[in-house]
């Protein structure tokens, strides 16, 4: 079990592996920019995870570590990103058991809570109603780096369909923009795939524009 001192160490280096310039792709259309897969797989670890909540060596608690890295990852680095209390990410992700398909959130109407944007889920958040305005906006902002979305071509679980809604405040997971020509009304440019985010009969390929 690291100490108090240890565990904040962990906390401060997750946060700056996170938020680190360097670590963020950046669309080169809409220049929004979103967090790697490999990233969070790389960082958001069982030690991470508890370092960063009230959860110990138990085995009721090591399984609720294993849970947030399987379920929560990417709620889990927004949380961190916000730089919250260890007590508010404990109540989100343990009691409160948001995952990453409660993503993205919404306010809840009449309230200070926050809510899930799938009509499936169903689920209110209210951990979020302690924190000021500014840092629940912070949320609400910083998700979407975490929500690019993923293109499976022709797999047997497609993870978004051929046309799908995306909110305008979804990064596109771009990269490597060619130009190609002018027309009177457009520009055309070709565009790669993060490879991360298309899959082919449920593989990672690379995939151009």
């Amino acid at each position: 079990m690291p100490t108090d001192e240890e565990r904040q160490q962990i906390e401060e280096d997750l946060y700056s592996s996170l938020s680190d310039e360097q670590a963020e792709l950046e669309c080169p259309i809409t220049r929004k920019k979103w967090l790697s897969p490999d990233l969070l797989k790389r960082h958001v670890t069982e030690e991470s995870v508890r370092a960063c909540t009230a959860l110990g060596p138990s085995a009721c608690d090591q399984y609720e570590a294993e849970n947030i890295v399987k379920n929560a990852k990417r709620a889990f680095a927004v949380l961190i990103l916000c730089y919250y209390d260890r007590i508010i990410v404990d109540e989100l992700l343990v009691r409160e058991g948001l995952t990453d398909e409660d993503l993205p959130l919404a306010r809840a109407p009449n309230s200070r809570s926050l809510v899930s944007t799938k009509k499936h889920r169903n689920k209110e958040f209210k951990a979020f109603a302690k924190l000021r305005p500014p840092d629940v906006k912070n949320f609400l902002d910083r998700q979407w780096l975490v929500l690019p979305p993923v293109f499976d071509e022709g797999g047997p679980r497609p993870v978004a369909p051929p046309i799908c809604d995306l909110s305008t405040s979804c990064p596109l997971p771009l990269r490597n923009k060619q130009h190609l020509t002018n027309t009177e009304m457009s520009s055309v440019s070709k565009c790669e795939l993060h490879p991360a985010h298309y899959r082919s009969s449920g593989k990672q390929v690379s995939s151009n524009l």
